[in-house]
C-alpha cells in the first residue's frame, strides 16, 4: 500500500511539471533573426519570431523595441510580447552602416553576454532595414531562415560575395586582423547581395565593390569560378596563380580557362576572332586587378596582403606600409576551352 502511494505521488508530480513546462513552451519565442539600426542615439530593433500560431498567413512576425543601449532595446521589444525570447535558433544578424562605422564594440558586446546566441550566426548590413520587415520568402519560412540558407548557397556555388559569421568577427578583433561584412538589400521584392566592407577593430576601413572583391577572392581562394563581361560574357571555371617578388616590386601571374557565355556585336569567324577575345578579355582583368590595387594603395589599406608576399622573399626589408611604395605588376593569361567548338557557333 506504501508503494502504491509513492507510485500514485510520483505520477501526479510527472503530470503537474508535464502541464508546467507544456505552458512554458506555449510562452517561449523562437527568434530567428535581428534587425538592429542605430538613430537619433537609439539603438532600434526588431526581433524576428517564428509565428506559434499554424494557421496565421506569415511563418514569422517582428517584435519592436526601442533603447539606449542594444541591452535596453531587445529587453523593451520583449515587454511588447507575452513571449519569452529564445535566441538559441537565431540565425542572421543585420544591421545600418552607422552601425558598422561607429557601434561594432556594442554589438559585440552583447552579442557575447547573452549566452542563448549562437556565434556563429551571419551578420550583415543594410540600406534599408525595414525592407525586411515586409519581405515575405517563397519557401515560407522565417526570413532569418531563407537569408541563412541563400547565404550557404551562394558558397556553394562561388559566388563573389561573403560575411563573416559573428565568430570570426570575434577572433579577427582579439587578433588585431581585418573582418568582413556583406552587404545585403531587397530590390524588386528579391534579396541582393551587393558590396562588402573590410572592417577593422570598430568600424569599416574600405568599400570593396564586386570587381576588387574578385581580386581578392581568387588571392585567397575563396572562390571557384566567376563571370564577367566585356565585349563577351565568360564564365571562369579553373584558374591558377602564381606571386613572386624582386626588390620593391611584386609579380602576380594568373592563368584562367574560360568559356565564352555570349558575344556582343561581333561573330567569330576564326581563330583569330578568338585569339583576340582572350587579348581582350586578358587586357580586361589585368586592368581591374591594377585599379582595385591602385585604390587600396590610395586610400592606406593593404587589401590584398602585399605586405605578406613581399615578407615571403624579403623579411627584413618590409615595413606596415610598404604595400604603398611596392610596384605590382599583374599578368592575366585567358585561354578561351574547346576553340574548335566555339568557332562553329560563331558560323552563319
Amino acid at each position: 500500500m506504501k508503494k502504491l502511494k509513492i507510485l500514485i505521488l510520483v505520477l501526479m508530480c510527472f503530470l503537474c511539471f508535464g502541464c508546467y513546462d507544456n505552458k512554458e513552451l506555449n510562452e517561449i519565442g523562437i527568434v530567428t533573426m535581428m534587425l538592429v539600426k542605430y538613430e537619433n542615439n537609439n539603438y532600434i530593433s526588431y526581433v524576428e519570431l517564428l509565428n506559434p500560431k499554424k494557421e496565421a498567413e506569415k511563418s514569422s512576425f517582428f517584435i519592436k523595441g526601442t533603447g539606449k543601449t542594444m541591452e535596453e532595446s531587445i529587453s523593451n521589444a520583449e515587454e511588447n510580447t507575452y513571449l519569452n525570447f529564445d535566441f538559441s535558433h537565431m540565425y542572421t544578424f543585420i544591421y545600418n552602416k552607422e552601425i558598422i562605422n561607429n557601434h561594432l564594440n556594442e554589438i559585440s558586446d552583447y552579442v557575447i553576454r547573452n549566452n542563448q546566441i549562437r556565434k556563429d550566426l551571419n551578420t550583415y548590413t543594410s540600406e534599408d532595414i525595414d525592407a525586411f520587415l515586409e519581405f515575405k520568402p517563397e519557401n515560407d519560412s522565417s526570413v532569418g531562415e531563407s537569408l541563412w540558407f541563400i547565404d550557404k548557397n551562394q558558397e556553394k556555388v562561388g559566388s563573389l560575395f561573403y560575411t563573416s559569421d559573428f565568430r570570426e568577427i570575434l577572433h579577427s578583433r582579439l587578433n588585431k586582423d581585418v573582418f568582413y561584412i556583406g552587404e545585403i538589400n531587397i530590390k524588386d521584392e528579391s534579396i541582393s547581395f551587393d558590396n562588402v566592407y573590410a572592417c577593422f577593430d570598430n568600424k569599416a576601413v574600405m568599400t570593396i565593390d564586386k570587381k576588387a572583391l574578385l581580386l581578392h577572392s581568387i588571392l585567397n581562394k575563396k572562390v571557384k569560378n566567376f563571370k564577367f563581361k566585356d565585349d563577351a560574357s565568360y564564365n571562369a571555371y579553373k584558374y591558377k596563380v602564381k606571386t613572386n617578388a624582386k626588390k620593391n616590386e611584386i609579380n602576380i601571374n594568373i592563368n584562367v580557362n574560360l568559356r565564352i557565355v555570349n558575344v556582343y556585336n561581333n561573330k567569330i569567324t576564326s581563330y583569330k576572332d578568338i585569339k583576340d577575345l582572350e587579348k581582350n578579355a586578358s587586357n580586361y582583368l589585368e586592368k581591374i586587378f591594377l585599379d582595385s590595387i591602385s585604390y587600396s594603395k590610395e586610400i592606406g589599406y593593404d587589401l590584398y596582403d602585399l605586405n605578406g608576399i613581399y615578407y615571403e622573399y624579403y623579411p627584413k626589408e618590409k615595413t606596415d606600409d610598404s604595400f604603398k611604395k611596392i610596384k605590382v605588376n599583374i599578368n592575366v593569361n585567358a585561354d578561351i576551352n574547346e576553340k574548335g567548338l566555339t568557332l562553329k557557333g560563331g558560323e552563319t
